[in-house]
């Protein structure tokens, strides 16, 4: 933040009217939920009349829907849809994977990596299985503990999770470059398996439920912080509250913005332009699946697209669900640059800040723990990614370049850089870009306005604590936190040092 000499304004006497400190929740529930109810697995739901509904987003406390909701949405439509289903979404994926590989004689199913002698159990022994699992539930019946959606949703829910962590445990170990190695010798080092997309899911699985919970908190903040945190506003009852409106319009309308197609039919359509984003973001990574599909088929281009329909699938499903995830990018950049506005001096045109410091708010963080909140959930989902690069570089990158070489500047070279390499170096930056945008400038902020107002509580008429003021936070996040979170950051890039 470059200052520009005017002073962020500071809190005169206590915060007994500073109203709830808390706003950092999910509009569609009144108190925390745990991580397997972050999202949403089934689509139907019993209403109250006994009847099965459509599970849609409700704000808390209202049955039918008709109670307020924020004002600025994050994300809409199908992407807003598959978000919130990320475990369903997820699931089905998998499952799909694992009929494809098993169906294509081309790439290696999960029977293909069992050992030898061992396949799936037999039809009676299943209906064994399932039976005595039944069977632990007469308990819970009998004591009238019976098992509702919930329990349904969190054994789907941690179920998914452990076959993934498993999937990913096995990737690692199959991989050549471990010095245990569970390939069969069978199988090429390059060769499609069933456990290379198993990373992948792995990270849209946990980071979609972040991901959902964040995009709610946050809507949740933006639209009702002068109601449910005004302290933090300059003149939150004033000039300062319509101010803030006119941001939030701003917001929401940069959220929704979409650009003009070329006509048809006389008609022209519309498409959102955090979409039009995404899909040229992802054009040479879909040029490069493409280029890949010869040599994993044998066939040319044409060919293979319409001879192995299966393979062509496995190799492009993952970019459908990066559609989603640079949608998802795209709206973040967006919002993260509204809330940069508000800790800028003129974030309207207009002279002065619109946030102001609070020394001694019972939030502990000087009224911005909100604020510190985003930026924590934010960084542990490029943390999130960033081992996804390191895992994703070790388990297929390195096997593959230990096929092509590394003697020569080769296309196939260049390839495997853009695909393993470009992803590293993405992270490492956009971790800096973040670090910088987010923690760094809410501290500028926050330094600035403290030495203001150990000026004004040093003055001879001030009526202000001295030793509040001193001890008040320049982070907006615990320092603790703010150390742990930098050492996440710094992980996946240590883990790459080895290979150096």
């Amino acid at each position: 933040m470059v200052s520009t000499g005017v002073v962020p304004p500071m809190a005169t006497g206590d915060d007994e009217a500073a109203g709830p400190v808390e706003c950092w929740r999910r509009w569609t529930s009144t108190r925390e939920v745990p991580f397997h109810r972050y999202c949403v697995v089934f689509p139907v739901v019993r209403g109250p009349d006994g009847r099965l509904t459509l599970n849609r987003e409700r704000p808390a406390g209202s049955a039918d829907g008709t109670a307020e909701r924020p004002r600025v949405r994050y994300v809409r439509g199908v992407t807003r849809t598959l978000l919130r289903f990320t475990p369903l979404v997820v699931l089905l994926t998998l499952v799909g994977y694992v009929v494809l590989t098993e169906l294509s004689p081309e790439t290696v199913g999960l029977t293909d990596l069992l050992p030898a002698g061992v396949g799936f159990p037999s039809p009676l022994v299943t209906v064994a299985v399932l039976a005595w699992v039944a069977l632990l539930f007469v308990p819970l019946y009998v004591a009238d503990l019976r098992p509702g959606p919930a329990t349904a949703q969190a054994v789907a829910v941690y179920g998914t999770l452990l076959a993934l962590l498993l999937g990913c445990l096995g990737a690692v170990l199959a991989s050549p470059v471990v010095d245990v190695p569970l390939r069969p010798p069978d199988v090429g080092p390059t060769e499609w398996t069933i456990l290379n997309p198993v990373g992948f899911l792995t990270v849209a699985f946990v980071g979609g439920h972040l991901l959902y919970d964040t995009v709610l908190r946050t809507e949740t903040t933006l639209s009702r912080l002068p109601e449910k945190h005004p302290a933090v506003l300059v003149d939150p009852e004033g000039e300062g509250r319509r101010r803030y409106e006119a941001l939030l319009e701003d917001l929401a309308g940069a959220l929704r913005s979409s650009v003009a197609t070329l006509a048809v039919g006389g008609r022209r359509f519309r498409l959102r332009t955090s979409h039009v984003f995404a899909v040229v973001f992802l054009i040479p990574f879909l040029v490069s699946r493409l280029a890949s599909l010869p040599e994993m088929t044998g066939r040319p281009l044409p060919a293979a697209l319409l001879a192995e329909p299966g393979e062509v699938a496995v190799a492009l499903v993952p970019l459908a669900l990066d559609v989603v995830l640079i949608v998802l990018l795209f709206q973040f950049l967006v919002v993260t640059a509204f809330v940069h506005r508000l800790f800028s001096d003129s974030p309207d045109g207009e002279a002065g800040p619109l946030l102001r410091y609070r020394p001694g708010h019972p939030d502990g963080q000087a009224g911005f723990a909100e604020f510190g909140n985003y930026a924590t959930r934010i960084n542990l989902v490029l943390v999130l990614a960033g081992f996804y690069v390191v895992y994703r570089l070790y388990v297929l990158g390195l096997p593959l370049l230990e096929e092509i070489g590394a003697s020569a500047v080769t296309p196939d070279l260049l390839n495997w850089g853009l695909l393993f390499v470009a992803p590293l170096v993405v992270y490492a930056v956009a971790v800096l870009l973040w670090l910088y945008f987010s923690f760094w400038r809410m501290h500028r902020f926050m330094a600035e306005a403290k030495t203001e107002a150990l000026r004004e509580a040093r003055r001879p008429a001030s009526d202000r604590d001295v030793e509040i003021v001193e001890s008040a936070p320049v982070w907006p996040i615990d320092t603790r936190l703010l150390y742990t979170a930098l050492s996440l950051d710094l992980l996946p890039v240590l883990t790459v040092l080895p290979m150096t």
